[in-house]
């Protein structure tokens, strides 16, 4: 038995079943021990593979909304560019590729990376050698100026409840330990959904629904950050546009699905993004507006993707693995239709490129 699961299974023997968020919590970020906090997941020979990795072409995009963002919130002399859950720092890398490029905006972002990984972040140190960077474990203390946040998927990892409907009664879903069999289970917990809507009266039996508290805790400070500096966050995730019924836990190893209660600490752990319950959580926020959410590709090729994948691709050598990540990114069979794209900044600009 690992020690992680050692530990969570002697918290469950002590005190119960726990439920799904403090069970993803531990299972991802665990000190020390957690999946995030033991491995660097990416690329081909980790777990999954991430837009930035797959293509320089991503970056270069988010930088041209990066530049545009910038210039909507008054070409600050100075200003924050908040990464969180930053990978490799690879995207961070293909952004300030452009950006050192663009005359006016060239040495005002000041980096800062939001990672609690030590890991990542030594990754993160060899990728962007050479830029100053300022490391933060959470949305505490961030700089007061102001700022442009990334995330990208960054929410999906963010811990989740689930509900399961009994009987009319929306009911906690969580996690046991069989000391007999040594593993984990699903099992109900006495606590249920407080409020109710039209979606969840309407639900079948045995239906499953997700909220993830502190993905709106992030947002609205995320919120109140730019309410007070001025700045905008882009949101991209896989996940839905609308609130919805259904179970989209999943666990993921060497690229292939696996079951979410095996092997914990050694399997990434997601789920996806409800987009509609960041917008509102955000424009609870006085000042604060957010844009429509639209897929990854109508967000990139409104960008310009692919006349750049065109240019880079004149190199007859280059054409196959140019055209080949353009599909991935791209393809509604790919990321392009599962992977959606949103933004929240100060209710005075009245649009930002890419929507």
């Amino acid at each position: 038995m690992s020690k992680l699961k050692e530990i969570i299974a002697a918290k469950i023997g002590s005190n119960g079943p726990i439920n799904i968020a403090e069970f993803m919590g531990d299972a991802l970020g665990y000190p020390e021990l957690g999946y995030y906090h033991t491995r660097d997941p990416f690329g081909s020979g980790g777990d999954f593979i991430t837009a930035p990795e797959i293509s320089q072409m991503f970056g270069e995009m988010i930088a041209i909304f990066i530049v545009d963002a910038w210039d909507k919130i008054g070409k600050p002399e100075e200003f924050a560019l908040i990464e969180m859950g930053p990978g490799r720092g690879t995207l961070m890398f293909d952004v300030m590729r452009i950006l050192s490029s663009v005359p006016d905006i060239k040495g005002r972002a000041k980096i800062h990376l939001i990672e609690t990984s030590p890991i990542l972040r030594k990754s993160q140190k060899v990728t962007l050698d050479g830029h100053d960077i300022i490391w933060h474990n959470d949305f505490e203390n961030l700089p007061e100026i102001p700022s442009i946040f990334i995330g990208n998927e960054f929410f999906d990892a963010l811990p989740i409840q689930q509900f399961r409907k009994i009987q009319d009664k929306w009911q906690e879903l969580g996690v046991k330990y069989n000391r007999f069999e040594e593993k984990f289970e699903f099992t109900l917990l006495p606590t249920t959904l407080p409020k109710s809507s039209k979606l969840l009266d309407e639900a079948e039996d045995l239906s499953v629904f997700a909220i993830s508290p502190i993905s709106i805790d992030i947002m609205q400070k995320i919120a109140k950050h730019i309410a007070l500096n001025k700045g905008v966050c882009l949101v991209i995730d896989y996940g839905h546009v609308k609130t919805d019924i259904g179970d989209t836990l999943q666990a993921v190893k060497d690229h292939k699905y696996v079951p979410v209660l095996n092997d914990v600490g050694e399997v990434d752990i997601t789920a996806h993004v409800d987009f509609e319950a960041l917008q509102k959580s955000a424009k609870i926020v006085d000042g604060i507006s957010a844009s429509v959410t639209v897929n990854q590709a109508e967000f990139l090729q409104k960008l310009g993707i692919v006349y750049r994948a065109n240019d880079l691709s004149k190199d007859p050598d280059n054409y196959a693995t140019i055209h080949s990540q353009l599909k991935r990114l791209l393809d509604e069979g790919e990321m392009g239709k599962l992977f959606k794209v949103m933004a929240i900044y100060n209710d005075d600009i009245e649009s930002l490129v890419g929507f």
